[in-house]
């Protein structure tokens, strides 16, 4: 992946119309974001830093601050 669809995939991760359609994906909401999605360079993005394999998922967890965190709280 290259360093644009991380940094398309992180300002989909912070868009708060994509966090309100992740958290209820069944609302009538998320069935009209669906239809944008498709259009869409950062939930693009998203999607695919998301099929990804679990392992190389951590630069767009570092980049959220979300790594950071689970660190602290792994040495505690």
């Amino acid at each position: 992946m290259d360093i644009s669809t991380k940094v398309l995939a992180f300002i989909c991760r912070i868009c708060p119309l994509c966090i309100a359609r992740r958290r209820w994906p069944q609302s009538w909401f998320a069935r009209q974001m669906a239809k944008v999605e498709g259009r869409c360079p950062a939930c693009r993005a998203y999607r695919r830093m998301q099929e990804r394999p679990a392992e190389s998922n951590d630069l767009l967890t570092e980049a959220s601050g979300e790594g950071r965190i689970r660190q602290r709280d792994e040495r505690t």
